[in-house]
């Protein structure tokens, strides 16, 4: 039975996957050149995965099935019951099939929502190096990596070095990045395509090179295919690993995106210094790929939740 359950989901993904590629395949362009198309790898993956999710919960098992009077009783259904930012996110997605199959319909979030309880999701260093300890070499390095620059699990695959790629032209970018930090600059890219600059301390950066591939290899990552320059661990796998590792070790996981935010309060609270706290905050944004101060905020909150 649980087959027969992984077979249909399997082919529901695989028609959705041929929907996105079809209609909304923008990856590797930039907004001028696919200004209503999907560029970044994580929202591609994630529109696939969730809307796969939603024809499943709903027994639907092809996509033009999904009606603006089903989006929207299914959008309804989920107010309060999951948080704002991903509801958005799924009435985004249902309306991106209801532009093809019924244009000029909407998909309608009614009514106000229950505010996001954001909690601190920061490793402290003790933590992060007992973490390691218990870890291979791979991930280790990976996880280094992540605590030291502030990336996201994906963002590992996507290395490259300075001379090789450039940060995204349309944006920009603060001369006061990585102000009180010594290393050497790589790129990554990360949500919506972003190209964005981020530094690794120097003696991380020598051990990065040592995993240089002697030519590039495309791994897949969420049914995403990834051209990746390092034999490093990132993604899914990464993300998986390392939050199995954290709950058998602490009984507890912030998963892997913690790392960002122990970034996120360690330049807020220590390596950035002769600046305002709002300039502390606009640096660290961009830092983190944002572009959106308030979202800092939230990597800033303080809790008891880091020590359990």
């Amino acid at each position: 039975m649980g087959n027969k359950k992984n077979r249909i989901r399997n082919r529901i993904e695989e028609q959705v996957t041929r929907f996105y590629n079809h209609h909304y395949y923008g990856l590797g362009q930039t907004k001028s050149q696919a200004p209503d198309k999907i560029r970044s790898v994580m929202t591609y993956s994630r529109h696939v995965e969730v809307t796969a999710l939603i024809m499943h919960k709903l027994g639907i098992k092809r996509v033009k099935n999904i009606t603006v009077d089903i989006a929207n009783r299914y959008i309804d259904s989920q107010r309060n019951k999951i948080a704002a930012r991903s509801l958005e996110n799924q009435r985004t997605l249902l309306q991106r099939v209801i532009d093809i199959y019924e244009p000029g319909q909407k998909v309608d979030i009614n009514g106000d929502l229950t505010p996001r309880e954001w909690v601190n999701r920061a490793y402290t260093y003790e933590q992060v190096t007992t973490l390691m300890s218990h870890q291979k070499e791979r991930m280790r390095l990976s996880t280094a990596i992540a605590f030291s620059a502030g990336l996201r699990a994906q963002e590992l695959l996507t290395l490259r070095r300075f001379d090789e790629a450039k940060p995204s032209e349309e944006r920009s970018w603060l001369d006061e990045r990585f102000k009180g930090l010594d290393g050497v600059k790589y790129i990554v890219k990360g949500k919506g395509g972003l190209c964005r600059e981020v530094l690794l301390p120097n003696k991380l950066a020598q051990l990065l090179e040592t995993k240089r591939l002697p030519k590039p290899l495309v791994v897949e990552d969420r049914k995403v295919k990834i051209q990746t320059y390092y034999d490093i661990a990132g993604g899914k796998k990464f993300s998986d690993a390392f939050s199995q590792l954290s709950t058998s070790l602490f009984g507890w996981s912030h998963g892997a995106h913690g790392l960002r935010y122990s970034y996120a309060q360690a330049r807020m609270n220590g390596t950035i210094t002769q600046e305002s706290y709002d300039a502390r905050k606009e640096i660290v944004s961009q830092e983190l790929g944002h572009f959106r101060k308030e979202i800092t905020t939230h990597y800033l909150t303080s809790s008891n939740h880091t020590s359990h």
